[in-house]
């Protein structure tokens, strides 16, 4: 296969796999519930540690009160995070998959200019390297365009 041609293949799909990541986060994790979430846990250990420092029974036994209330918080979010976790790892690994249908590993596609780190002074990236790379970059302009921080 032409070396541009791999080049393009590997960085549509780098850019097919930032935006696909960024659709998965915000269908499956609510942006606006997550932070709220964390900021009541937060707030709970925070005020639970605040309360252990200073030997406040009566703080701790409010505390303890809500300690049922913030394990199932906890669970949600944790739910919450493993259902977008999975559904990233599985799509990335359909897009990995069709890549090896294309690319072995170890083959070159493309080329840095390294001067100054080795001797030769070009670094060769395989497919993998390459498509990291670029899935980088685009996922940080994906998530800048739809305002996903």
């Amino acid at each position: 296969m032409d070396p541009m041609t791999s080049l393009m293949i590997i960085t549509f799909a780098s850019l097919v796999g930032a935006i696909g990541q960024t659709i998965i986060y915000l269908k499956t994790v609510s942006p606006e519930k997550l932070k709220t979430l964390q900021g009541e846990v937060r707030d709970y250990f925070s005020q639970l540690e605040a309360a252990k420092k200073s030997s406040d029974k009566k703080l701790l036994k409010q505390l303890e009160k809500k300690k049922k209330y913030m394990d199932s918080l906890q669970g949600e979010l944790s739910s919450a995070t493993m259902k977008q976790s999975l559904l990233s790892m599985v799509f990335a690994l359909l897009i990995f998959y069709g890549l090896y249908s294309f690319f072995k590993p170890g083959q070159e596609v493309a080329f840095l200019s390294t001067y100054f780190l080795t001797p030769d002074g070009i670094q060769t990236l395989d497919f993998i390297l390459w498509y990291a790379l670029s899935s980088l970059f685009f996922s940080l302009l994906v998530r800048k365009i739809m305002r996903v921080s």
